[in-house]
């Protein structure tokens, strides 16, 4: 039990860290037109690809 609730706050803290990232990645491609490098940046799980 102690290990699914270690697991499942790390996928929250990424969760949150990814969505915070694809936002600032989200503003600064808005700049420079570059989506596709913002989106190759945060490959780092499943939340990153929604």
């Amino acid at each position: 039990s102690r290990a699914a609730h270690q697991r499942a706050r790390s996928e929250s803290v990424r969760g949150f860290r990814g969505s915070h990232m694809r936002s600032a990645s989200a503003a600064s491609s808005e700049q420079t037109g570059g989506q596709q490098q913002g989106g190759q940046g945060q490959g780092q799980g499943p939340v990153a690809l929604v």
